[in-house]
């Protein structure tokens, strides 16, 4: 999806994974983020989906320019360590190959997540998880 203005319906209801208020100002990054399609496995029909509480993150040195560097698929980072930006993908995406362009909720602001619904939370390694816990205020949610 290329930046302008689009005419829909409107999310008004928060993503079961999210434990902060969708109305809350500290909740999204200003002009969204680009992905790194190369980061999500394609599926059997050639598309690179990413769902709605799927975890990105930036490595190294933050750029001068914040758009010229991709979010890359966080569950594939081998050394979490090496993570400067964590953000968590707010809407489904049917392929990033094709739109990898989207809003995403803010790491290091306070935000909540529910923990036990992010969808590969369970893959995660111990660091990784180590990792969300300093970008995130974590909770687990009842069932």
């Amino acid at each position: 999806m290329k930046p302008g203005v689009y005419f829909g319906t409107v999310q008004t209801t928060s993503p079961y994974w999210l434990g902060t208020s969708i109305v809350s100002s500290k909740i999204t990054l200003p002009g969204g983020i680009q992905l790194d399609a190369s980061t999500f496995t394609a599926g059997s029909d050639g598309k690179r989906p990413a769902v709605s509480g799927t975890l990105v993150a930036r490595i190294g040195t933050p750029s001068a320019d914040p758009a010229s560097v991709s979010w890359v698929k966080f569950s594939g980072i081998a050394d979490p360590t090496t993570v400067t930006e964590l953000a968590v993908i707010f809407h489904d995406i049917l392929d990033v190959a094709v739109d990898n362009l989207t809003d995403a909720i803010a790491g290091n602001s306070g935000n909540i997540l529910y923990y036990n619904y992010l969808p590969e939370w369970a893959t995660l390694t111990a660091a990784q998880r180590t990792v969300v816990g300093k970008f995130f205020v974590l909770r687990r949610a009842l069932p």
